[in-house]
């Protein structure tokens, strides 16, 4: 076969391989519709079939072409009404698609396999449902097969009677071309196979008497038995366009009538007007969509762009190793738009390359720092560009689901609805092909291990049809995906149980497991519930290969399961594996990477904290963290690297003696003591942080910074030196002198040049040998004690700060979003705003000395900018150091009047020292009022007035709140616990509107009181506000649950008068409707 005879097979292959993606679930879709026939739907797979056979038989692939004859037989008896698409015919089809697409993707072998299996069931199908079916397109032919002869009687081939059929129902016209040298001159140096393939990319050839294998021109070909060379050709153009497409004269070219003559192309077709009008219109609909296509598919054979030519073969039943997934071939296509702005951008970068060259050489920097600018914004478009060339739709995994779902169900005789969310979400494509088999494990599993039989559902209370629910959706720069089912669930305890009679683990270590851990015991190497092998799972491999490919592609996998309710998996990704967000970090002068999909939380212990929050269970150093035991890891410990501090008394690094963190520790704090430049901190060629003339063995005046970790199973947390700022990193492979080194995925290297690893931290969690110690009775004992200590002395953070050196300042650390450290020269004015550029816009920045009568700030050359959101807008406040968070006893009184004005809300001393307690909402509505919308409040009623109760024990709290409502023109009742606010509802119960309530309080809780309320029906219908500092996911439901509206920040005024009027004031207009 020559170059262009290649070329063809090539892209035959490609289009039929097109149409068989979406034939499988069109397939399945048809059986769910059941006997209401889509016949739009049936019509999408028949012309699949139907553009395969037409290109096998033009091909001579004959294998090929029989199979999709005879499935298109079967779609045409469903389409037609003659058959019910049940689950035995589906099976069929199916099975038949399969067989089709292991002959494509093996064509030139494809007449070798035998298909004689898939032709004699689907032949079954048509030979026994023919005889007794309604055919409704042709009541009187009871041939299947045609004899097209010309007009003299000379018989040319005979054609399936359902080609001709199909062909008109798709508005096709029915052509026979009678071609030969002596009638046609100016074809006699092409050869018939040219002639042919000219047809073949503008319609259907149906049949021809050419032997395929012919390559000589006209001018040799010399036809047996002196019958002129034919060809029966389907296509949309019309009679009188036709002779347009071939170099034939129109007295031989002939057509196909309705009356199955052979007639000249002027001769009018012989049918009842009705049907003459329907089909006319019917073909006038499909012809210009028809035209439009065949002009795409010649166009797109040539434009067609294939980045790499690869075999997407993959191994099957085996796990997907860290160099299949690094050498996975892929080939993608691009849209050609997305092509276009690649090389705008790349222009783009061009030219801003030549400005810079230009003004370096020429010595004016004046427009360097603008073209720095241009060109750190083409490189993140380019960046953003190049990353959507990889990405793929997830629907190329999902999509084979509803097969699989189906063929384990049947064969385990279980009712099973597979229910798909999210297949447009997209994801890198590598990570696509990467997770199939991961995911195919987790389904299996939910259809053999979870979902019951129809009987026990039955005897249970469930619906016998089981649920599966795979869905997948973005959330905090990740995709997640979801596996969920209502089947029988996990128990811990039998897990754990199973895995020590199989003795992988201990019964010591069982017994102190939480029960968390005992559900993550599913995914230790050869663990497996069930009880008998079988062709879909039992062999105890299968779970821990799914978590060893997720780990290897930095994703995290966590489970939640109830018995007897179902499971959930939850698998957490990273959208690429190329460029992935990383927490940068400093430890004994070395840069490290954190992958961000496993960074929880960044805490900063104070060094009067820690003898408070640090202790020893067992040989472990934990972090008492919320009420809970975060075990402790030393990142320098763990790989090996020695620890040691810098000695400001002879100006040399030590080693550090210390074996626990609690050892000497300091007695103040001094977190950004100075803002000393980078240098200042390096000694040796090493970076380390200087703590202010005070080394950090003999005065350990140092804070640990302590990033919480995931990895899914667990939590931990890693000591670090220093915290730098987040950046996106290019992941490099490790070179050879470090791939020995375990406890790192890869490196990366700076923008300042220098190489950060990127931590392994599952590898990490290994090598220190952790394990969860939630559940050991010192846990649960320091837990019970920690929990009635934060009872007893409830306290508050405050973020301390100062605008000028002699002046304190302090807001509520909840409010705080995060804090930048600028240079002095990066604030611009526009206008009347001061504002810098933050993450590729402009924030806006304000001085407190703005508002309120205090000194004006130092003007140092690093200040550090503290960022809010009010007004659904970000905002920086001006600051400079030292910066320190303070645990305030809610027992000690702020002063309210002495020193309250503009922008201060009164006044609190700490550690001796006055500190100003700064108004955010009321600075930012000061200086920028047009950010705000004013709305009045509105009186509900006479009867009932517009009175809000609100509950809290803390003084400070309590009097901050009262003072945003009763300025918004709201009464407000005040209690100190939810004992006193339940007697207050007893006696003001036709005044109060709506309750805020804290829910940390002596006597009477928030949960409390809620419930109190709930259960009540004088009170049940009042809405209930929370306030909190801090709250975990699992509290919010806790309360929610309970009966508790919406769940707030204290001091967020913005976001409380907002929700107080969406209450009051919405409910006011609904009653205000019904009266009218």
């Amino acid at each position: 076969m020559n170059s262009q005879n290649d070329a063809l097979l090539q892209s035959y292959i490609d289009e039929s391989l097109e149409h068989l993606s979406d034939i499988e679930n069109d397939i399945l879709a048809i059986e769910d519709e059941g006997t209401k026939i889509n016949k739009e739907l049936v019509n999408k797979v028949f012309r699949a079939a139907h553009s395969i056979k037409g290109g096998a038989g033009f091909l001579g692939l004959a294998n090929i072409k029989e199979l999709s004859h005879k499935m298109e037989n079967v779609l045409g008896m469903i389409r037609n009404q003659q058959i019910a698409p049940n689950a035995e015919i589906i099976t069929i089809l199916l099975s038949a698609s399969d067989a089709l697409k292991d002959l494509i993707n093996n064509v030139s072998a494809s007449d070798e396999i035998d298909i004689s299996k898939h032709i004699k069931v689907l032949s079954s199908v048509d030979e026994t449902l023919l005889h007794t079916a309604d055919n409704k397109l042709d009541h009187d032919t009871t041939s299947n097969m045609i004899d097209i002869s010309f007009p003299d009687g000379i018989s040319a081939f005979t054609v399936p009677k359902n080609d001709i059929i199909n062909a008109w129902n798709e508005g096709q016209y029915i052509y026979l071309f009678e071609i030969d040298k002596a009638y046609n001159e100016s074809i006699k140096d092409k050869t018939p196979q040219n002639i042919l393939e000219e047809l073949q990319n503008s319609g259907s050839i149906l049949a021809t008497n050419l032997d395929k294998n012919t390559a000589c021109t006209f001018e040799d070909y010399k036809n047996k038995d002196n019958h002129p060379f034919a060809v029966l050709f389907a296509c949309v153009l019309e009679p009188g366009n036709i002779d347009a497409l071939v170099e034939i004269d129109k007295k031989h070219i002939f057509k196909l009538t309705k009356d199955l003559n052979i007639q000249p192309i002027d001769h009018p077709d012989v049918i009842e007007d009705s049907d003459s009008e329907k089909l006319k219109s019917k073909s006038s609909a499909i012809t210009t969509a028809k035209e439009a296509v065949f002009k795409e598919r010649l166009l797109n054979n040539k434009k067609r762009i294939d980045l790499h030519n690869a075999d997407d073969k993959r191994t099957k039943g085996k796990p997907l190793t860290a160099s299949q997934i690094k050498d996975t071939k892929t080939s993608l296509r691009i849209h050609v738009k997305l092509l276009d702005s690649l090389m705008t951008l790349a222009g783009e970068m061009v030219l801003s390359r030549n400005q810079l060259l230009q003004t370096i050489s020429s010595g004016n920097y004046n427009n360097l720092e603008a073209i720095g600018q241009r060109i750190d914004i083409i490189t993140s478009e380019l960046q953003e560009a190049i990353m959507l060339t990889r990405m793929q739709p997830i629907a190329d995994v999902f999509n084979k689901f509803s097969r699989l779902v189906r063929d384990f169900a049947k064969n385990l005789q279980k009712e099973i609805e597979l229910t798909i969310q999210g297949k447009e979400v997209e994801l890198d494509k590598t990570i696509i092909e990467a997770i199939g088999d991961p995911l195919t494990h987790l389904i299996r599993n939910s259809v053999d291990h979870g979902i019951e039989m129809p009987g026990v559902r039955h005897k249970a209370g469930k619906n016998t049809v089981g649920k599966i629910i795979l869905k997948a959706y973005h959330e905090a720069g990740h995709v997640n995906i979801e596996i969920s089912d209502d089947g029988k669930g996990l128990d811990g305890e039998k897990l754990a149980a199973k895995a020590v009679s199989k003795g992988l683990l201990t019964e010591e270590r069982a017994k102190i497991m939480s029960k968390k851990e005992k559900m993550y015991l599913i995914f230790m190497p050869g663990f497996s519930m069930a009880e008998k092998i079988t062709d879909v799972s039992g062999r105890g491999v299968g779970m821990d290969v799914v978590k060893t490919n997720l780990d290897k592609l930095g994703g995290i996998i966590d489970i939640d399961s109830l018995p007897g309710k179902g499971t959930t998996i939850k698998i957490k990704l990273p959208l690429t594996l190329a460029i992935i967000p990383s927490q940068i970090i400093l430890d004994q002068g070395n840069r490290y990477a954190i992958p961000q999909v496993n960074l929880e939380e960044l805490c900063r212990i104070t060094a009067n904290q820690v003898k408070h929050k640090i202790e020893i269970v067992g040989q472990a150093e934990v972090l008492r963290l919320r009420g809970n035991l975060l075990p402790l890891i030393r990142l320098a410990d763990v790989i090996g690297v020695e620890r040691s501090y810098y000695n400001n008394e002879d100006k040399n690094l030590e080693k550090d003696q210390r074996q626990n963190i609690t050892d000497r520790r300091s007695r103040q704090n001094q977190v950004f003591v100075n803002n000393s430049s980078e240098d200042e901190y390096i000694k040796n060629g090493s970076e380390f942080i200087k703590r202010d003339s005070q080394d950090r063995r003999y005065h350990t005046e140092s804070a640990f910074n302590i990033a919480v970790i995931s990895t899914g199973s667990m939590k931990y947390g890693l000591i670090i030196d220093k915290l730098y700022d987040s950046e996106e990193i290019v992941v490099k492979p490790l070179g050879c002198h470090l791939k020995c080194c375990k406890g790192y995925l890869g490196a990366a290297i700076m923008g300042d040049g220098r190489v950060a690893l990127i931590l392994d931290v599952i590898e990490i969690a290994k090598m220190a040998e952790l394990f969860s110690i939630e559940s050991s009775d010192k846990a649960l004992d320091t837990t019970i004690k920690d929990n009635k200590r934060i009872k007893t002395e409830k306290k508050r953070s405050l973020l301390v700060f100062r605008n000028a050196e002699e002046e304190r300042f302090a807001v509520a650390l909840n409010q705080v979003v995060r804090i930048e450290k600028i240079k002095n020269t990066d604030i611009e004015r526009v206008g009347n705003k001061k504002v810098i550029q933050y993450r590729g816009r402009n924030l806006v920045v304000l001085r407190i000395d703005e508002v309120a009568d205090v000194k004006p700030i130092a003007l140092k050359k690093d200040l550090l900018v503290i960022i809010f959101i009010l007004a659904n807008r970000e905002v920086g406040l001006l600051a400079i150091g030292p910066i320190e968070v303070k645990d305030v006893k809610t027992s000690i009184k702020m002063d309210e009047n002495t020193l309250k004005q503009p922008g201060i809300s009164g006044s609190i001393i700490i550690d001796k020292n006055t500190t100003l307690l700064i108004d955010m909402f009321d600075l930012v509505h000061t200086l920028s009022p047009e950010w705000f919308y004013e709305q009045k409040p509105v009186l509900i009623s006479d009867k009932k007035e517009n009175t809000v109760l609100v509950v809290e024990d803390s003084n400070f709290f309590r009097n901050q709140v009262k003072g945003f409502i009763e300025n918004e023109g709201y009464n407000v009742i005040e209690a100190e616990d939810g004992t006193v606010a339940w007697s207050l509802l007893l006696k003001h119960v036709d005044k109060i509107s709506l309750i805020v309530t804290d829910i940390e309080m002596p006597n009477l809780d928030g949960l409390g009181l809620t419930e109190k309320i709930r259960e009540d029906d004088r009170y049940s219908h009042l809405p209930v506000i929370a306030l909190t500092t801090m709250a975990e996911d699992k509290e919010i439901k806790k309360a929610k649950e309970i009966g508790i509206n919406d769940y707030l920040i204290k001091l967020d005024k913005e976001k409380l008068i907002e929700t107080i009027r969406g209450y009051l004031v919405d409910n006011y207009k609904e009653e205000a409707c019904s009266k009218t």
